[in-house]
């Protein structure tokens, strides 16, 4: 499970033979057990959505330095 609110390098986990499924979660508060379960169970709940953000494939995909800190280049570590 990944448990965020933003794009994380997975790139890992993706190459990895253990891993057979990857499942996202937002930051569901108090109703985020059951939202899993829910979806875990196949209640109903579709097991597919959309995500605000984009998660690039690997690094590489990402433009400029992500480890630039300097904001007048115009992209920082979170944001471009």
């Amino acid at each position: 499970f990944i448990i965020s609110g933003t794009p994380l390098d997975i790139q890992l986990a993706q190459e990895s033979n253990q891993i057979q499924a990857i499942v996202h979660l937002g930051f569901g508060a108090q109703e985020l057990g059951e939202a899993l379960r829910l979806v875990m169970i196949g209640d109903g709940i579709s097991k597919f959505g959309r995500l605000p953000y984009t998660w690039p494939k690997k690094l590489s995909d990402l433009p400029g330095d992500i480890t630039q800190y300097d904001m007048t280049s115009g992209f920082t570590y979170r944001y471009s």
